[in-house]
């Protein structure tokens, strides 16, 4: 149904709704129509490192103590230097170093 009218939606409003199926899959396939900055909010995406570093580039956290918060919450573990780099520079947009899901380049 999201799908079939994709260019109807309010993408801000499914952005932060809860009940959709929130997947990587989902997520992956209308990347471009998120409102990624309402995205990052939504405790009901399914938070795994692997989401969190793949899209590493496009999350909106205003602060570290937002994405601390999910991490928390979800219980990812990132090593010492990935928690660093999320809590330092995704939350205040500078770029970064790209990540592999398996650890540093």
């Amino acid at each position: 149904m999201i799908f079939r009218y994709k260019n109807f939606w309010n993408w801000s409003n499914l952005s932060e709704n809860k009940k959709l199926p929130w997947s990587i899959d989902l997520i992956k396939l209308f990347e471009k129509k998120w409102d990624w900055q309402l995205l990052c909010y939504n405790e009901s995406i399914p938070w795994t490192r692997e989401l969190i570093i793949t899209y590493q580039n496009k999350w909106q956290w205003k602060n570290a103590y937002n994405s601390m918060l999910i991490i928390k919450y979800k219980r990812i573990n990132f090593t010492q230097k990935e928690l660093h780099l999320i809590m330092t520079e995704l939350c205040i947009k500078k770029p970064i170093p790209p990540l592999e899901i398996g650890g540093w380049k």
